[in-house]
């Protein structure tokens, strides 16, 4: 099925709007919009399924990406706190399941930091759940790893 399928992605500028941030809270920002369109293709070429379009804006201070229920050209018709029903802060499923199953196995020896590190690294710069529970996993895996540690040289101490 490799190489029959395939999918066609196009980013799209669409301008900038004045939103309130959900994320930062920071109130009449112009934040950069754009369309992301994407469509499956039979052997990159042929268009298999119509395109569907997703709407996304970038806050400028907190740099979050947000989705959008609608595109920017509609939105822009409302202010700031009627557009800030339609925006929605958006974690990646990856991240969500890295966090999850970082705190999860923290504690076992060496699949805990192989798992702690990476989630901690690529949810450290996002402001949602996902980054308080990376750290924590991250901390107790430190603390673990170094429990299991001193056991270990004060049982081959006792030798």
């Amino acid at each position: 099925m490799a190489g029959i399928l395939g999918a066609r992605t196009t980013r799209t500028p669409t301008g900038t709007l004045v939103i309130h941030c959900p994320v930062c809270k920071a109130q009449n920002v112009s934040a950069e919009t754009y369309t992301s369109s994407e469509q499956l293709v039979l052997l990159y070429a042929i268009p298999f399924t119509p395109k569907s379009y997703t709407y996304w804006l970038t806050c400028p201070n907190c740099r979050e990406t947000l989705r959008a229920e609608f595109e920017a050209e509609y939105l822009r018709a409302y202010p700031p706190e009627d557009i800030a029903g339609f925006i929605h802060h958006r974690v990646s499923p990856i991240k969500k399941l890295l966090a999850i199953l970082a705190i999860l196995f923290f504690f076992w020896p060496l699949l805990g930091l192989l798992l702690t590190i990476p989630a901690a690294i690529v949810n450290y710069k996002t402001r949602a759940w996902t980054r308080k529970v990376s750290l924590l996993a991250l901390g107790l895996s430190v603390i673990a790893h170094l429990v299991f540690a001193a056991m270990g040289i004060f049982s081959s101490a006792g030798r």
